[in-house]
């Protein structure tokens, strides 16, 4: 704090520095491909998932799965990527 000499004595206080806005992400995803290369499949490769299998004697085993899971993509379609790990979540309690 300073001293103003148009304050007639009284202390004010220093304008406060802005904060820097911070500049938008530009979200890349939702840009038109203008490259037009055509995907024919998209997958996901050694994903390690926990499973829990049965042994000849029926007992609970547990172990990591190696996962590889893929699409084959029609002309017309795409797909979210982060599914496929939803659909292995949803589909985990069957395959004990």
């Amino acid at each position: 704090m300073q001293k103003s000499p148009h304050s007639a004595g009284r202390f004010i206080s220093e304008p406060r520095p802005r904060a820097k806005a911070h500049p938008v992400m530009h979200d890349k995803q939702n840009e038109r491909d203008t490259r037009e290369l055509r995907i024919d499949k998209v997958g996901v490769r050694a994903c390690r998932f926990p499973i829990q299998i049965r042994d000849k004697a029926h007992s609970i085993q547990n172990t990591i799965a190696t996962i590889g899971m893929s699409w084959i993509c029609p002309k017309i379609q795409s797909t979210h990527m982060s599914r496929f790990i939803e659909v292995l979540h949803a589909h985990a309690a069957w395959c004990m």
